[in-house]
């Protein structure tokens, strides 16, 4: 006789919606010990056996589950921490129109076809998004886009710049759910004596969206807004960012 004793602790989960999923706990003692699940601290009702079983994952089963061991005498243990991530598939990414402004002065839509990308293989960490917008200076040479700092030398060369392409791999490393990235600047290139930096490929996924604020090879544009001067990517961004939309769609209205 004596206290019960864990001898299989459950394991951390990485699942996505719609799958099924698992947990176990399996303690021995004398007498027989039960067992009761938990989610966030929460008692899980019917989840008494040494199996949890989730047939349809949502993403509500997303949590930290513990199991505690009890036995008639009260003596009580607990599992170790087991960390469920619920994976949502992610839509395609689709790199959206730009805006180009004519010499009269009219917004003009170029309108050019979705770039589709297909599903990430990786798993996205729950709700997580990552969002980098910039608005300066810039350039797009060899379908690479890049930022030029205040204190870059004049004549610069794109070593001198940032890669937003860059920038990207370090937000693919950290498996976001979303990529979002908004370049209002330039993507002319004037200096055809210097070729890309070095760069190796990205691997297409389909969490990424981006937003330019115009076309291939062409300039970005300001306009005077009131009292302040901003490009007009932003002037009519700012109509429609808090809308309860899809960020494509926004994105799409603001290229309207």
């Amino acid at each position: 006789m004596g206290e019960p004793v864990i001898g299989l602790q459950p394991e951390p989960l990485r699942v996505k919606v719609g799958q099924r999923a698992s947990l176990r706990c399996v303690a021995f003692g004398i007498p027989a010990p039960k067992y009761q699940w938990h989610r966030n601290g929460i008692p899980l009702p019917h989840q008494t056996k040494a199996e949890l079983v989730i047939s349809t994952v949502e993403m509500r089963h997303h949590g930290t589950y513990l199991c505690s061991v009890a036995n008639d005498r009260q003596q009580e243990c607990w599992s170790s921490a087991a960390d469920v991530s619920v994976v949502e598939n992610i839509p395609i990414a689709i790199s959206l129109p730009s805006l180009r402004i004519s010499g009269s002065g009219q917004r003009k839509v170029t309108a050019k076809s979705p770039t589709v990308c297909r599903k990430a293989d990786t798993p996205q960490e729950v709700g997580l998004c990552a969002l980098f917008y910039y608005a300066g200076h810039g350039y797009e040479c060899s379908g690479r886009n890049y930022m030029v700092p205040v204190n870059a030398p004049n004549p610069y060369r794109p070593e001198n710049c940032i890669n937003v392409q860059k920038i990207l791999c370090r937000m693919q490393v950290k498996n976001t759910a979303l990529n979002v990235l908004l370049l209002d600047m330039c993507r002319k290139w004037y200096n055809q004596a210097y070729l890309p930096s070095d760069l190796q490929p990205l691997a297409p996924t389909g969490n990424i969206v981006y937003g330019y604020a115009t076309c291939e090879d062409a300039e970005a544009y300001e306009v005077q807004d009131g009292e302040h001067s901003s490009g007009i990517f932003m002037k009519y961004l700012k109509r429609h960012i808090l809308k309860k939309e899809k960020v494509t769609q926004i994105l799409e209205n603001v290229s309207e």
